[in-house]
């Protein structure tokens, strides 16, 4: 038996350990077809690309290996708390396959993932949030799509140019989405970490401060990590081209941010946008460091 000392001396976890978190994150996914919420249609979609997701063991751990490292593992550790070298494998693994559940059929990008991740970390940081919140606030951004695992690749395809019955299909994507992470954070018992703020950005990413939104959640009743979220997400959405419309340059997306969105209403946190002007060169120059989406 590896002790935790040994787990913790930059060699990483063994294959073994490795392979029986594996396992457990597997019966989880198998079994997020069985969620109360999904109709039939959406339970297929997603017992799909479960199915993708989980084809090859070997190569899903060796992607989860390279993303964390020994050095990743170890800045993480201090975030897990008293859930001991187990608990902190399958919080990983188990963060890991939702992130990878968002990209299974061209879901979403990685970079867009990876861009908005680092976007909402700056805007933490801007805010004077501690490392560690950060942190987490990081990890948990990248599953911010995860409920579109549920939506026709067609559909998903084509955001911006669908009639209201698929619009409408697409914003499910957020109660949908926060109904699988509830489902993992639930399993593994946690109460705290990447999973619980998680499900506050993929339920409420797409609300708006004026209520507007889907789910007509307003002011300070839409979770903190969201209200942040939000600016990173629609940053980023701006600057690519969609099929409605084309890229904005970064001058254009801040001027749009700092309007709120284009029908001059307020989309946005006003207490959270000087944080976004504060740090808006630096997001700038990280999309284009990072802009292959």
């Amino acid at each position: 038996m590896t002790s935790a000392d040994e787990m913790s001396n930059g060699e990483g976890w063994v294959t073994r350990q490795l392979h029986d978190a594996y396992a457990r994150m597997a019966a989880t996914f198998e079994n997020l077809g069985a969620i109360d919420g999904l109709e039939a249609g959406q339970r297929h979609v997603l017992e799909r690309r479960v199915a993708g997701l989980l084809n090859g063991r070997e190569r899903f751990l060796l992607e989860f290996r390279t993303t964390w490292s020994p050095a990743a593992v170890d800045a993480y550790r201090p975030l897990a708390g008293a859930r001991g070298e187990e608990g902190l494998l399958d919080e990983l693994m188990h963060l890991f396959g939702l992130t990878e559940l968002t990209l299974v059929d061209g879901s979403e990008t990685r970079a867009h993932l990876e861009r908005t991740a680092a976007f909402a970390r700056m805007l933490a940081e801007a805010r004077g949030e501690p490392e560690a919140y950060r942190a987490a606030l990081g990890h948990a951004a990248l599953i911010h799509d995860v409920g579109l695992a549920v939506v026709p690749e067609e559909l998903v395809a084509s955001r911006g140019q669908v009639d209201s019955y698929e619009a409408q299909l697409v914003d499910l994507h957020t109660r949908i989405g926060a109904l699988l992470v509830e489902t993992v954070r639930d399993r593994l018992g946690l109460v705290d970490g990447p999973l619980a703020i998680g499900c506050d950005i993929v339920r409420c990413h797409h609300e708006r401060f004026d209520g507007l939104g889907p789910q007509g959640l307003a002011g300070t009743s839409i979770p903190y990590p969201a209200r942040l979220f939000a600016i990173a997400d629609v940053y980023d959405t701006l600057r690519r081209a969609r099929p409605h419309r084309d890229a904005l340059d970064h001058a254009a997306a801040v001027v749009a941010v700092q309007a709120g969105n284009r029908d001059g209403r307020g989309q946005f946190d006003p207490e959270l946008l000087p944080a976004f002007l504060a740090c808006a060169s630096e997001i700038g120059t990280q999309f284009e460091l990072h802009a292959n989406a």
